[in-house]
């Protein structure tokens, strides 16, 4: 019988078996919604871009069908939580702060968008996906964030393959329109894992339930004060009391 870890390998496995077909459909369909923009577009400059980038995409989709499932098998590892970068030389220059690589930011920015543009589709099946991994992975509460399947990767993944990029319009494209169809074909993966998840007899383990924050409980007032106010209230009993007299007589 396969263990917990060798159940979560068959599901990384299964990843990156699949990749070649994913990121291939992907490429196909946002091909044809570029096609299809060109043919809109109200501008020559527009349709140039739009041709130029969907044609670009066409070219590299073998080698992207060949690299996207090696960057799958690497990158949960490669961003796992924790895992930080090795110090630069420079980064004690400017107060500690290293100069950030324009081209590496616009990387990040891309995963960003992919990832945003990913999620909202993914979240029904990944939620199962999540507690079944982390069992899995021989945890009892969830650790969304050690599910080597997460959406992180595969955005990931997309943007190292997506390097380089001679037009910087082409990448915002790209991910625009590969984002899409690559959900659909990461929901389609994700209950394929599910069911291999299952079939191991593995049980969802539970979400952590953080306690209600306690109400801030109110401060006393000082000794002093309490002293006063009752002193207060008693004058002010004190001077009803002899009005009062005084108003029968009127």
């Amino acid at each position: 019988m396969a263990t917990h870890s060798e159940t979560a390998r068959r599901c990384l496995d299964l990843a990156v078996a699949a990749a070649p077909a994913m990121i291939g459909r992907a490429i196909d369909q946002a091909v044809a919604t570029l096609q299809e923009q060109e043919q809109r577009a109200t501008s020559t400059a527009q349709r140039q871009e739009l041709a130029d980038a969907w044609l670009e995409l066409s070219r590299r989709r073998g080698h992207w069908s060949q690299r996207y499932p090696a960057l799958l098998r690497i990158a949960p590892a490669a961003r796992a939580p924790g895992r930080g970068a090795a110090p630069s030389p420079d980064s004690d220059r400017f107060g500690g702060l290293a100069l950030v690589d324009e081209e590496a930011l616009a990387c990040e920015i891309e995963a960003a968008r992919v990832l945003q543009l990913i999620a909202p589709r993914l979240e029904q099946p990944l939620a199962e996906l999540d507690a079944l991994m982390s069992t899995a992975l021989g945890l009892d509460t969830v650790h969304a964030q050690l599910n080597p399947l997460r959406p992180e990767v595969f955005a990931a993944a997309l943007r190292e393959v997506m390097q380089p990029v001679p037009q910087p319009a082409w990448s915002k494209l790209w991910s625009q329109h590969l984002a899409s169809p690559l959900a659909g074909e990461i929901e389609t993966l994700y209950r394929d894992a599910i069911r291999l998840l299952r079939a191991a007899r593995l049980t969802e383990a539970s979400y952590r339930v953080l306690p209600a924050a306690a109400a801030p409980a109110r401060p006393s007032a000082p000794a002093g004060a309490a002293g006063a106010s009752g002193s207060a209230s008693g004058a002010s009993g004190a001077s009803g009391a002899s009005g009062a007299p005084a108003a029968a007589a009127a």
